[in-house]
């Protein structure tokens, strides 16, 4: 076993610089573009060089937690029948079932509260993440953000992370103190708001943005212009 370590080690060390190599490269030697973007004023490179490499890491971390979530249940279903087991006899068993009841309940709740944070941390940097790929959107009439991503889709984007945070640290307390409560209405907020952006999001666009859409998308078309003319240099 302690052979099979090394190279399983060596196996995923060689998997992961294989598939993200060349966007830590890009990362790590970005060059700055001297130019902002209008949204989130940022350099033009952050985009290019360092934005994939946060959304690879991001995937990764999603994978992980879902093979941590499948080994958790796993674990507890595996201790739940050997308790069965080594427990079918009835003597003194109620003492010991309790106690051992006792000992994984402890174990499970903190797996749990661990694991319910992680995945409710995970949805707030994904949506920033997503926030940050409102620079590609293609809903308006030209490539990039456009109206209601930026008065709609992009407010929401920042309050569900901003909720899905406060819900981490909600969720995390509450199923440690076994309240079960707070965690119901912390996640039926954050699927509320989720569910709520793509409705109101659509709404917008079809019946304020599509009625009026030369007004309202004028800057945003005139954004397109300019850094189209600044990548052909041909605003000099």
């Amino acid at each position: 076993l302690h052979d099979a370590l090394p190279i399983f080690s060596f196996i995923i060390s060689i998997t992961f610089a294989s598939n993200y190599w060349y966007t830590i490269l890009q990362f790590a030697n970005a060059t700055s573009f001297n130019t902002v973007d209008p949204l989130f004023k940022k350099d033009i490179s952050f985009f290019i060089f360092k934005l994939p490499l946060i959304e690879s890491l991001y995937r990764t971390l999603i994978a992980l937690l879902v093979v941590l979530v499948i080994i958790t249940i796993v674990v507890y279903i595996t201790l739940t029948a050997k308790d069965h087991i080594l427990h079918s006899n009835k003597e003194n068993i109620s003492s010991k079932f309790k106690n051992f009841k006792s000992g994984i309940t402890k174990f499970a709740g903190r797996q749990l509260a661990i694991v319910s944070s992680l995945i409710l941390m995970l949805v707030a940097l994904g949506y920033l993440v997503k926030a940050w790929n409102l620079v590609y959107s293609p809903r308006g009439i030209v490539f990039g953000a456009g109206y209601t991503d930026v008065h709609v889709t992009l407010r929401f984007y920042q309050t569900i992370a901003v909720v899905s945070l406060i819900a981490a640290i909600i969720t995390f307390i509450s199923i440690l103190k076994y309240k079960t409560k707070p965690v119901i209405i912390s996640i039926i907020v954050v699927v509320v708001l989720i569910f709520g952006e793509h409705i109101t999001a659509s709404l917008v666009q079809k019946f304020q943005v599509q009625s009026n859409e030369k007004t309202l998308e004028k800057p945003y078309i005139q954004y397109n212009i300019d850094n189209t003319r600044k990548a052909f240099n041909l605003d000099t």
